[in-house]
């Protein structure tokens, strides 16, 4: 019987992402090039690629530039049932290891499935508003970029928002830079991550808001909604800092990201397995379902309490 799983003879190191959301069309463009490291010689490169467009895929290795479709190597196929892309060198050639770069330019759609790089409404003054968010877990960043889509495989991210005027963008990582563009739109780009899986990447851009405070021991917890919603993200902040506090102080060891960052999922207000999906839980940007998140102390205290406590993402660096 066929892995279900991809060869690792090739194996991704980091990521460098940028991201072109549209809120009109519900289509988006993508650029990544992905540093690889080569660990056993092989003619082809595997990766996952679902429900996405590939416009260009160039390989650089042993300082020459290889163009799929052109210099002699066939066309990237693209296996729909297995959602993965493969890029075959010419014949008589073949990697023989150590570093290699991949870069594929893209575009996918905006799905309404919450699953992907999907789009999710919200009410504002009577009139229906969108945003487009994550759901990458377990298997949903190949529907968002091209990638080695496993747990196991590891690498680093750096990520690029392009954000239409008026609306904000975020991501795991600290903002690091932004500029503005002709349109009005501004490029916002995100630190590089720590070493961790494709499930936990997470972006979102629309109308947000935030409020936030510091843990005893100073870390810094944002709880973001959509507009006119921060106050009742209050208490969530509360037992947020209380919760990261105490397992802080259980376990002697000090949260180890600087910022804990939750915005509440706004696409099934009963689906509370859906939430800190894409993210999760630990790793810098949590989803958490609206209805458990915005409730009042009175009925959100025990579904809250759990929610901020579950880090199983810092378990998967």
């Amino acid at each position: 019987m066929a892995s279900v799983l991809l060869p690792t003879s090739v194996k991704p190191k980091k990521y460098v992402l940028h991201l072109e959301p549209n809120l009109e069309t519900f289509k988006f463009k993508g650029i990544v090039t992905v540093d690889l490291d080569v660990v056993e010689p092989t003619n082809e490169i595997r990766f996952h690629a679902q429900e996405l467009e590939l416009h260009k895929v160039e390989l650089t290795t042993g300082g020459k530039l290889l163009t799929a479709g052109a210099d002699g190597v066939p066309a990237v196929e693209l296996d729909k049932e297995r959602q993965e892309g493969r890029f075959v060198l010419a014949e008589g050639q073949q990697l023989s290891g150590g570093p290699a770069k991949l870069r594929i330019e893209y575009t996918g759609i905006h799905n309404d499935n919450m699953v992907g790089f999907y789009r999710a409404s919200y009410m504002r003054d009577g009139q229906k508003q969108w945003m487009v968010t994550t759901q990458f877990e377990p298997v949903g960043a190949r529907q968002a970029l091209p990638c080695w889509d496993e747990p196991a495989a590891k690498a680093t991210f750096e990520v690029s928002l392009r954000v239409p005027a008026g609306l904000q963008g975020l991501s795991n990582m600290d903002e690091v830079g932004r500029e503005k563009q002709e349109d009005g739109s501004e490029v916002v780009r995100f630190a590089e991550s720590p070493v961790m899986s494709t499930y936990l990447l997470a972006f979102v851009v629309g109308e947000v808001e935030c409020v936030s405070d510091k843990t005893s021991n100073g870390t810094l917890v944002n709880i973001y909604t959509t507009p006119g919603r921060k106050e009742q993200g209050r208490f969530a902040l509360s037992v947020a800092c209380k919760v990261i506090t105490f397992f802080e102080d259980y376990f002697g060891i000090k949260y180890p990201l600087p910022r804990r960052t939750s915005l509440p999922s706004l696409t099934s207000p009963w689906a509370p397995w859906r939430t800190g999906a894409s993210s999760p839980s630990g790793r810098r940007l949590c989803w958490w379902t609206r209805a458990v998140r915005l409730l009042p102390p009175s009925s959100a205290w025990l579904t809250s309490s759990p929610t901020s406590s579950h880090t199983s993402g810092l378990v998967t660096w």
